[in-house]
């Protein structure tokens, strides 16, 4: 990532908007000696793009008392920039854009608390960051409900079918779940994952249509443990106990 955030500010451009953002902890010894070239390189030659080569001399002269493991360090590392290319990973790029309007967005939105910018000039901005790296532009307006829109949503929320869990604690923290909710759990191994799911399952078995059914998809548990689980949570057996009369528990 280092060597993509060096070849990305070795333009004029990108160095002026995003050079604020690095900061020189997260560089190691030779990026952080080219960053710390490069204003001085831009300025003393006034070209748009660093010529590596030219930069390799340049850094050389500026700094002749550089010992000889760090000159062959900073050449080795330059001309491996140079052979690997412009192309930058698009994720260093989206990263770098992102932070950008986020500093500019808080500078304005600072602005505004003491009265020196608008609202519409924060909008402006979030427009600007979903158009360069979202590739889209959403019309802020348009995601403001009308009252009679609001009433609507929350009508038909109130009135979705709905699946209560058979812990009231869960009931009573989550709410009731229904369809198309996602909900993700996590726990150690053998945290009693599968067993609080087989609960539920059975609990919103009893609460389905004659027509409906609950699908369940496994992963990785081999699936003999999870039917095991599930038929002691159809019945409220022990695993003895299912063990004991296994013709009779299926």
């Amino acid at each position: 990532m280092e060597n993509d955030l060096i070849k990305y500010i070795s333009n004029l451009s990108n160095y002026k908007r995003y050079s604020s953002l690095l900061r020189d902890e997260y560089l190691s010894e030779i990026p952080k000696l080219i960053y710390d070239n490069l204003k001085t390189y831009f300025n003393e030659t006034e070209k748009q793009d660093v010529d590596w080569d030219e930069f390799k001399g340049f850094v050389l002269m500026n700094h002749p008392n550089l010992n000889d493991s760090k000159v062959k360090s900073f050449v080795a590392y330059v001309n491996k920039l140079i052979e690997s290319g412009n192309e930058v990973e698009n994720f260093v790029i989206k990263n770098l854009s992102t932070r950008h309007y986020a500093d500019r967005i808080a500078d304005t939105a600072f602005s505004v608390s003491t009265g020196d910018a608008e609202m519409s000039d924060v909008a402006d901005l979030l427009r600007e960051y979903n158009l360069e790296v979202k590739g889209v532009e959403w019309d802020l307006a348009s995601l403001n409900l009308s009252e009679n829109e609001m009433f609507h949503e929350l009508q038909d929320l109130k009135n979705t079918k709905k699946y209560s869990w058979s812990i009231p604690e869960l009931e009573l923290m989550m709410g009731p779940i229904s369809k198309g909710d996602f909900i993700i759990l996590a726990a150690r191994p053998d945290g009693g994952k599968t067993t609080l799911l087989s609960a539920q399952a059975v609990n919103w078995c009893k609460q389905l249509e004659d027509d409906e059914c609950v699908l369940w998809c496994n992963n990785e548990e081999a699936g003999n443990r999870v039917r095991l689980r599930q038929i002691q949570a159809g019945l409220s057996w022990t695993t003895e106990e299912v063990m004991f009369d296994v013709k009779k528990s299926i």
